[in-house]
């Protein structure tokens, strides 16, 4: 019927502009604004044709236009157009639900990007109140949604006391998430116990049918030969199957064991990743609220350096974290950009900032022949960023070279550094998630990972050279064209 029609567009458009809202907030959140804000514009258009349906100004419709007004102004404050940013937010406050402790907590985006901070760091009052609205717990996300940028905030406000009880918050959650490692290496040895039983279970079984197979021997010695070798062959590929069944067991086995030993390297890692930065900021607000204590500007100015480096390392570490699990659930990326090899090394080299690495020799070679090719320029330019951070974290004093060759229907990025290098013999091992050649190094051991994943869902692939023996040398492959 044409009530029933009605019904189901109604329902598609609360799907589109939930979908909306999401693509809306991936761009906020890596900070690509104008991107961010040509979505905001397509969402404003739904949400238009959406109010002209009968029965929809509920509350979910004006939850949806004011999450639409603030992101639009920090679109617009991200693109530096202020004053209007400022205008759509002010027209986002007059909507009931700015005043909601969900509410306040996305305008804080906004505040941020404005530097609003006193404002923001109001905003993130009522957060434990949001957490749980949407039931959730202190984990890797939610700490870098709304625990670092509280932090943040209050830290810009010259809140001391409120950073520091944040800080303190998160340090508590990196706590509890070590505990639950506890729990599940618990689980893990229950599981183990387990598979013992279960593989005395198949020793007995076997055993028991050795015995009916012997007295099956005995009864059958009368019957014919023909009957007597079915019998060896049945035997036979019965042992086969057993056999077969307990190698798989052993197999599967080793690898629960090494899946353990690297789950439990990562996690120590992790601590170690995250728990350094965090101490020091807490040490760092420690100092600011610490009676007594008069700090001159210069002093203040280290103290807020060091803050934002250790919270951008904390961010970083859970970017790639994210960055990894993401990776995991693609099949391909989208390749429609035309982009020339120099300009994907050039951003790559911007981005790892090996210019204003201290005593690297870095130089750029080749492309000049090379004309576009077809792929998506910001993900090849985030796996040759990968392998240029790589090569100065194992090259403490000396050179890094990325060439550029064309051959057939590739191009291919030579990252060549005078560093340690890497064993032959380790040359697949290091592309497998969470493997570190050298444990006192900084790092997760997922940087390669990435690089490989990305490499191969662009249709290339990302390999190391073990004929070079001056460091190492890694070879990125990118097809000219898209498929």
């Amino acid at each position: 019927t044409r009530a029933e029609g009605g019904e189901h567009h109604l329902d598609n458009i609360k799907t589109a502009v939930a979908a909306l809202t999401t693509i809306s907030r991936h761009y906020l959140d890596k900070n690509h604004f104008a991107d961010a804000l040509i979505w905001v514009g397509r969402e404003e258009e739904l949400l238009a044709e959406y109010r002209l349906q009968p029965n929809t100004l509920n509350e979910s419709f004006e939850r949806r236009q004011t999450l639409n007004l603030i992101f639009k102004a920090s679109a617009l404050e991200g693109l530096g157009s202020h004053e209007a940013a400022a205008s759509t937010y002010e027209e986002a406050l007059g909507h009931p639900f700015c005043t909601t402790p969900l509410g306040k907590v996305e305008s804080a985006r906004y505040l941020m990007l404005a530097k609003r901070w006193s404002e923001a760091a109001d905003n993130y009052i009522p957060l434990d109140d949001v957490a749980s609205i949407n039931g959730a717990g202190l984990t890797l996300n939610n700490i870098q949604l709304y625990l670092l940028p509280k932090f943040r905030a209050n830290f810009n406000a010259r809140r001391s006391d409120d950073a520091l009880a944040t800080g303190i918050k998160i340090c508590e959650a990196l706590d509890t998430a070590i505990v639950w490692d506890r729990n599940d290496k618990a689980a893990e040895l229950a599981t183990a116990y387990h598979t013992k039983e279960i593989q005395q279970e198949i020793i007995e079984q076997r055993d028991h049918l050795d015995r009916l197979r012997l007295i099956a021997s005995i009864a059958v010695i009368g019957l014919i030969l023909i009957c007597f070798l079915i019998f060896v062959i049945l035997r036979y590929r019965s042992s086969l199957r057993l056999e077969e069944a307990y190698m798989e067991l052993e197999a599967a086995n080793a690898q629960a064991e090494e899946a353990s030993q690297v789950k439990t390297a990562f996690l120590q890692q992790i601590s170690h990743e995250v728990g350094t930065p965090l101490h020091l900021v807490s040490g760092f607000a420690q100092l600011l609220t610490t009676p007594g204590v008069e700090l001159d500007e210069a002093s203040r100015e280290e103290i807020n350096k060091g803050v934002i480096e250790n919270t951008g390392r904390i961010t970083g570490l859970v970017n790639k974290m994210l960055e990894l699990s993401n990776l995991m659930s693609m099949s391909q990326l989208e390749r429609k950009d035309s982009v020339s090899p120099r300009q994907i090394a050039d951003d790559a080299a911007t981005t790892s900032g090996i210019a204003s690495a201290p005593d690297i020799d870095f130089e750029i070679r080749g492309s000049g022949d090379v004309e576009e090719l077809v792929t998506n320029r910001r993900a090849a330019a985030h796996v040759l960023a990968l392998l240029l951070e790589n090569a100065v974290k194992f090259t403490e004093k000396g050179s890094v070279c990325l060439r550029i060759v064309l051959k057939q229907r590739f191009v291919y990025f030579f990252v060549e550094d005078s560093g340690i290098g890497i064993p032959p013999e380790e040359a697949e091992h290091i592309f497998e998630q969470f493997v570190q050649l050298d444990e006192y190094r900084e790092g997760t051991g997922i940087g390669l990972t990435v690089a490989r994943s990305l490499a191969r869902r662009l249709g290339g692939d990302v390999i190391l050279d073990t004929s070079y023996t001056f460091g190492a040398r890694f070879v990125f492959s990118l097809p000219r064209e898209s498929a």
